[in-house]
């Protein structure tokens, strides 16, 4: 397997990078998500969020590296699909990245409203760099906000990679597996259409 992007497949990192992120939100979503059903006496009142802070705050590393490392090799050759699914494929990605860091950033000022440190994991204390003094509902709200609409993008990309593996029957779905073989899916395909 090859580490960097070739124009036939994406590379290990790339696939790593990728599916860590895509795990790691869909987690922290639905952790924010269960957090917010939680009152005063449930055991996880105070941990869950603090799992939460931690977690967003390894992103906020692990999300630019993965830009970073995007913008530093090409994409697998995508001539096989249409001009408008080409078009809407970048944006969708684009918005992807960008919804990611408006929810690490907000998520960020959330926690620090106030000039409140952050603790990773009670390993070590970041203070609050940025601070802002407006409500804390308010940019819970925002935050919010953010991790529904990038819920929703992330389902329109995901089914978007299903449409073409399963309907259009094409390799852009297998690019992104680590274990799965553009050939493969070309070659199964021309036996199923015999």
């Amino acid at each position: 397997m090859r580490i960097k992007d070739s124009g036939r497949k994406y590379g290990t990192i790339t696939i790593l990078f990728h599916w860590v992120t895509a795990i790691v939100m869909i987690g922290m979503f639905i952790l924010g998500y269960w957090m917010r059903t939680l009152d005063y006496y449930s055991p996880y009142y105070q941990s869950a969020p603090r799992i939460h802070e931690s977690i967003g705050l390894l992103m906020f590393v692990f999300v630019p590296l993965f830009l970073f490392w995007r913008l530093g090799n090409r994409n697998p050759d995508d001539s096989h699909l249409k001009d408008y699914e080409r078009l809407t494929a970048g944006i969708v990605k684009k918005l992807l990245y960008l919804l990611m860091l408006m929810l690490l950033v907000s998520g960020y000022l959330l926690s620090t409203i106030g000039d409140t440190p952050v603790q990773l994991f009670n390993w070590f204390t970041i203070p609050a760099f940025i601070t802002i003094d407006e409500s804390k509902l308010l940019v819970g709200k925002i935050h919010e906000y953010f991790a529904y609409i990038l819920m929703l993008f992330a389902a329109i990309h995901g089914a978007a990679a299903l449409k073409h593996h399963f309907i259009d029957k094409d390799d852009t779905l297998a690019r992104m597996l680590p274990n799965l073989n553009p050939k493969d899916i070309q070659e199964t395909t021309k036996k199923e259409d015999k």
